[in-house]
Formats: structure tokens, sequence, C-alpha cells
């Protein structure tokens, strides 16, 4: 390898299927020594050598040189007089596990290489990706030693990086895993669920310097070959939970009461986040750990796997499925109580609907917005809606009555909550409730401390307005506030529902 000796680079802009590179050579090194030492050179070979480790670096991935359809060396590059240049290269993987690549060498307008060259991905092996992505395996067990042993000896075929949970099996489970020294056990005596079990795996995960961690049931329903498939999502989804959604309704020996679970789980999560999963109650999944190192959950048994899919997505930490295989074994052996089960996850989920709709969702509309410009929102939100005309309206009037109503720093959160209730266009109230940023907002505060005064019926146009005098004269301000809002939001929707009529603008 010639990096870091040879040459160095800085990316300076890169995108899917194409980067920009700067390149820094070591105009010292002892290559330059060669056939040419009175006019030092950089060899054509050196310069194809760069652009492939350059590539292997930024795509994390081993290149293997194929075929150079063409390759033309345009001048010579001497560096002493020019050490460091920029390479510019559009590259594509095709189905059949290669790299086409095309790139041009240069320095301001000159061009020293331009080059077409097909290069072979070099296949690595499962372990080395496990490796390569600091993946482990963490398996939760329970009193299933029918099946741990299969399920391990699977996992095995893929990586030796595993942990196993022993969560206080009463069966001769702590007997079978003794068979497996090269793999790390954590066993206790007294039983605490499996949220606590997922709990113990990632802060151990963790320690041994792991960044994601596979989770796989211990039952036998899920298949080992499908690891692949989640470690292929890693490089296209780094801080993502992947959630292996089994086939349900394919799947011929689902119990009854899993669907039920899991349609019930699926309900509550739509309710508590806004968004749809299939299967959110999956065992199989693949967790980002850095990600959720900071977040302390409160769940410890069958409900955490559900809790850590809310509270994520709250985080803004995205959710994706990905296609896994299952089976429902005869002798399977599961541990959830229909009774309790469903009664923690029931209250865990009144916990969850009341802090989301108080306060989660709201915020998360407020961030969706605000990560928007005003020209994105204008065109995805409002001209490209389907909101009818009186919709349109009565967004723009409680918009602008919740930009004036007193409860400063509440405003957006309490109004995106009733605009969403109340089925509102979301980006018309947002934009709307903008009335009260800082050139407008003198003129409300004045406004309300002045129609406060005319209501309580010592009204005068002749104030001496500062904020000191709103502190002394706090009920005529927030009765002032509260009639300006309701008169100029009614004003507004009222206005805008006659220019919409008008001017037949409907949508």
């Amino acid at each position: 390898m010639l990096l870091g000796d040879f040459f160095t680079y800085t990316i300076v802009d890169t995108k899917d299927g194409e980067c920009n590179v700067r390149v820094s050579l070591n105009k010292n090194h002892a290559i330059y020594s060669g056939h040419f030492p009175q006019v030092p050179i950089l060899p054509g070979v050196c310069q194809v050598q760069i652009l492939k480790e350059t590539l292997n670096d930024i795509l994390k991935i081993d290149l293997q040189m194929d075929n150079a359809k063409e390759i033309k060396f345009l001048s010579m590059l001497n560096p002493t007089e020019c050490d460091s240049f920029q390479i510019t290269a559009s590259y594509e993987k095709t189905a059949d596990n290669f790299l086409k690549v095309n790139a041009i060498f240069f320095e301001g307008e000159r061009k020293f290489l331009k080059c077409k060259a097909d290069y072979r991905i070099k296949a690595i092996s499962f372990g080395e990706a496990f490796k390569k992505h600091k993946c482990c395996v963490i398996i939760p067990t329970y009193n299933n030693a029918t099946k741990i042993d299969a399920v391990i000896k699977d996992v095995l075929n893929y990586t030796h990086d595993v942990i196993i949970v022993n969560d206080g099996s009463t069966d001769n489970t702590s007997e079978i895993l003794k068979q497996y020294p090269q793999i790390l056990k954590v066993e206790y005596a007294k039983n605490k669920g499996k949220g606590h079990a997922l709990k113990t795996g990632f802060k151990h995960a963790l320690e041994l310097g792991f960044e994601y961690a596979i989770t796989i049931d211990s039952d036998g329903q899920h298949f080992a070959k499908d690891l692949p498939t989640f470690l292929n999502e890693i490089e296209a989804n780094p801080k993502t939970i992947l959630i292996g959604t089994r086939q349900l309704s394919q799947t011929s020996n689902v119990p009854s009461k899993n669907s039920f679970a899991n349609k019930f789980s699926n309900f509550w999560y739509k309710i508590e986040t806004g968004c749809t999963l299939l299967d959110t109650q999956s065992g199989y999944r693949l967790y980002p750990l850095l990600p959720l190192k900071k977040t302390r959950f409160f769940s410890n048994k069958y409900e955490f796997e559900l809790e850590v899919l809310v509270r994520s997505s709250w985080k803004e930490i995205d959710t994706k499925p990905v296609a896994i295989d299952v089976d429902y074994p005869e002798d399977r052996i599961t541990h959830f109580r229909p009774f309790k089960d469903f009664f923690r996850i029931s209250v865990l989920n009144t916990i969850l609907v009341t802090l989301a709709l108080s306060y989660y969702r709201p915020i998360g509309i407020i961030r969706k917005y605000k990560k928007k410009k005003l020209k994105q929102i204008i065109k995805e939100d409002i001209i490209g809606s389907n909101s009818p005309n009186h919709i349109i309206a009565l967004s723009i009037g409680f918009g602008v009555f919740m930009g004036i109503v007193p409860i400063w720093g509440y405003q957006l959160a309490v109004g995106f909550f009733l605009a969403h209730l109340f089925k509102l266009n979301k980006a018309i109230f947002f934009l709307a409730a903008n009335i009260s940023i800082p050139p407008f907002l003198p003129f409300i505060l004045y406004l309300s401390f002045v129609t406060g005064g005319y209501v309580l019926g010592h009204g005068t146009w002749a104030v001496d307005f500062t904020f000191s005098m709103i502190k002394s004269n706090l009920l005529q301000y927030i009765v002032g506030s509260i009639v300006l809002a309701i008169t100029a939001g009614s004003g507004f929707a009222l206005a805008s529902y006659s220019v919409l009529k008008f001017t037949k603008t409907n949508r």
C-alpha cells in the first residue's frame, strides 16, 4: 500500500457515485531516485495505484484491477514542481461485483491522466465483514436449552463475535454454553426479563469496542443466513435501526397470539411516532450502539423492544425494515405471557402516548419544518398540497392566532398538536405563526397592550411603551393579546378565504 507514505489525500467533495479529492505527494520519496533521478516524474503505474487506493479508502472496499479500457497520459508530473493535484472520479457498482471507474487527474487547467478502468471488488469473509463494521451478535436466552445449541452453531458459521446473555435460566443452558469457550457469556442467577438481557448485552458490546449489535432470538425462529442482509445495509444506513421483518401473513404456522401482539404493537407505534412499521415485535434486529448509548430505557421485560423503537424515533434515529425468513417449530418454547405482557405493554403505551402527544410529536413536526427552507415549504407543503380553500384559510387564521396568543415558548408545540388534531395544513400554519418573529414582535406587543387597555376601559394610543410597563400591567397585556389574537386570526382567515374564493385557486 502506498497510502500514507507515498501520498495523502483530502476529500474536496463526494456524493453517491462521484468523488473529488486533492492528492499531496511526498516529493522526497525514494521512488523518485529510480529511472529518472535527474528529472523525477510520477510514474503512470503509481497514478493508477493512487486512484485505486483512494477509492479503496473512501468506499471501504478492497479493489483489484481487472482491466483498463482506456488510460491516456496527457503530460508528465514532476513532483518537485507540482507536488499536489486533484482527481475527479465517477464510479458505478455493477451486479457482477465490479466497480466501473472514469477518472481525470489535473491541476488547474492542466490534465495529467484520463483513465477508464474496471476494478473487481474483492469478496471478504463474513467474519471479516463483522470485524470491518465492528459488529457483534447478541443472543438473549431464558430456558431455551432445546434450541440454543443449534442457534449458536448456526451463528458461528458467520462470526465468533457473539455475546450470549443467559437471563437466569433454570434448565441446562449453562452446561450447553460451556461447550463454546470462544464466545462471551454473561450469566446471572435471577431471571430479569428480555429487556434487561438486551441492555446488558449492549453494555458489554460497547465495552468491547463494538459499534453495532445484531440481536437474534434463541427459540429457533430466526436463521443465521439472514445476518449478511443486515451487514449489507450498514454502509448505506449507518445510524439506522434495522428491523428483521417477518412475512407473518405468508407463514402458515404463526401462533395467533403472536400475530395479534404484533398488530397491536404496530398500531401504537404509529400513534406514538407517526411512522409505519410492519413488524415492531421482531427480535431480529441490528442496533447502532453509539446513538443509543445515552438513552436510559425504563423497560426491562418483553415491552423493551417497543420502547427502544419509539424513543429512538423521537431522537430522530431512523428505522428500516429488512426482509427475513422465519419458522415456528412445533417444539418452540415461548415465554410470552398474554395477560401479564399485554398489561405491561398497555401501561408502557399509555406513558408513551402521553409523552408523544404532549411533547415529542409536536417537537418532531417543528424540527421537520425548521430544517426546510422557505421555498421548499411553499413548493412541497403548500403548492403541492391538496388542501381545500377553507382549510388553507383556517390554517392561516389559526397560525396568526397562535403567533399572537401569550404562551411564548409553547406556541408552535401547542399549535402543531392542535393543527394535527383538527387536520389543518401544518406547513401553512407554521408560516402564519411566524407573524411573531422579531420585525413584527414590537408591534404585536404594543397592539396587545393598547387593545387590553380599551377592553379594560382605560384605553389610549398614547402609551410610553416599555417591557417594564408590560410587567407592571400584565393583566392588561394578557387580555389584550388574547383579544388581538382572536381578532387578527379571524380577520386573516376571512380575508384569505375571500381571496382564494375570488381567484378560484382550488387545490
